[in-house]
């Protein structure tokens, strides 16, 4: 069978929009970071596992409020709200959560359930110095590992998700300490990279020091 010219038309701008609808779900998807998008997943299946139907209305939004609205925290109701907003932001159909009363809802479950967060104590370096004289009496591959890291971690004030990204490349060794390359973190969605200066300390703290002894010890000379 011999395809017509207005048939391979049609069939090369199929192809085109596929693609362009291909490229778009691939950037919408890496607009929002995998850990928001998992959680995202999750509350939706909360929701689900609840009794609601997706698309969704106002009234089964707001019944979903108020079944949980004494058993959950209201910070995560909150944003399981914000995950059926954008489920339906995406799936094109009408967003049941932009009416006023939803709002308001929340605002009263967070006035009369809400407890402030628990804040942690903070780590000290007294406390710092504690820990890195004990690492340093065990001398394992390990403890002197734990040091570097604990180490870089506080003097660099890395978030977890960063400082398990650095390689050795990422690290600039000069006379007066390092500079490490950040390709990407949470307040720097767009990846543009961002650097971060570690003087040398002192002899009880050296983040510095600690990182050379252990990429000296494993012989870690790439990733």
């Amino acid at each position: 069978m011999t395809l017509n010219g207005g048939e391979l038309l049609s069939n090369e701008l199929s192809l085109q929009q596929h693609d362009i609808a291909m490229l778009s779900n691939r950037y919408q998807i890496a607009a929002t970071s995998d850990n928001t998008r998992r959680a995202y997943q999750s509350d939706i299946r909360h929701f689900e596992n609840w009794g609601g139907q997706l698309p969704a209305t106002t009234e089964s939004i707001l019944r979903y409020l108020h079944a949980f609205a004494e058993t959950l925290n209201p910070r995560t109701l909150s944003r399981h709200i914000t995950a059926l907003k954008q489920w339906h932001r995406y799936q094109n159909f009408p967003d049941p959560t932009q009416m006023p009363i939803i709002s308001k809802t929340l605002t009263g479950i967070s006035r009369v359930h809400g407890k402030p967060k628990n804040k942690a104590a903070p780590l000290l370096p007294e406390h710092l110095i504690k820990i890195t004289e004990y690492l340093s009496t065990q001398n394992t591959p390990a403890s002197i590992r734990d040091n570097a890291l604990l180490q870089m971690g506080f003097l660099g004030a890395f978030r977890r998700s960063e400082l398990v990204a650095i390689c050795v490349d990422h690290i600039n060794w000069q006379a007066d300490g390092i500079e490490i390359l950040i390709p990407k973190s949470k307040t720097d969605q767009q990846s543009t990279g961002q650097y971060c200066a570690i003087p040398n300390g002192n002899e009880k703290l050296c983040a510095v020091r600690s990182l050379k002894e252990w990429l000296d010890k494993a012989k870690i000379n790439d990733g």
